[in-house]
């Protein structure tokens, strides 16, 4: 019969019987491929009853197989398809969550719709990333396209801001509508300490005419 065993999978099935059978089990059940004599290959469940003796030696093994080549395909390509939509969710935070370069030293992220728990982590992650990598001294959290924020939204976002603040970086946050402004004074959430500016262009302008780390690093003539 071991013949009729896949290759690849005679090792792991050989191993499993001599494992099952030193520990006393009664019966066991194997998932392995066969190949059939025309070279077809096709997926199995394995039960087997392991028979011994009254020394407790093994004598017999007795069982049954079934074909389970069909669901073993119908798993393949439900992992497959799952491997496609964590695909495509990475790609649709990626896209939802843009970090932009819009001076030198300075990053605008602009937040767009609601930010759950995965997806703040994935901000951070990604912001905390850019900023070291490209050794930025401030970040502009642009919310011009947020609408509702509720307490769980903007805590998240504090957290990015204290995180920025550990690696040394100045963070704003701006176009903050008169709705959201409502929410926030609402729920009483804590953001006076972070700056708060109406558009883009001055939170820009609050970083432009600061000197960038690049700029400090370069030697000067005296």
């Amino acid at each position: 019969y071991s013949t009729l065993v896949h290759p690849d999978d005679l090792p792991r099935v050989g191993q499993e019987v001599g494992e099952y059978s030193a520990a006393g089990r009664v019966t066991f059940e194997q998932d392995y491929r066969l190949v059939l004599p025309g070279g077809r290959t096709i997926w199995i469940y394995d039960f087997t009853r392991v028979l011994r003796d009254e020394a407790g030696q093994v004598t017999f093994y007795d069982g049954y197989i079934i074909d389970i080549t069909a669901r073993k395909q119908t798993e393949v390509s439900f992992h497959e398809q799952i491997r496609a939509v964590e695909s495509q969710r990475q790609a649709i935070l990626s896209l939802s969550s843009p970090i932009i370069e819009v001076w030198d030293g300075v990053l605008a992220l602009p937040v767009v719709g609601a930010v759950d728990g995965e997806r703040a982590q994935y901000m951070t992650r990604t912001l905390l990333e850019r900023v070291t990598e490209m050794r930025c001294r401030a970040v502009i959290l642009d919310l011009t396209a947020v609408e509702v924020m509720d307490a769980a939204t903007t805590g998240h976002l504090l957290r990015i801001v204290q995180a920025l603040r550990l690696l040394g970086t100045q963070c704003a946050l701006c176009g903050i509508s008169p709705q959201l402004a409502q929410n926030i004074t609402q729920l009483q959430l804590p953001i006076e300490n972070v700056p708060t500016v109406p558009r883009l262009k001055e939170a820009l302008r609050r970083f432009v005419n600061e000197p960038s780390p690049r700029d400090s690093a370069r030697p000067r003539r005296v």
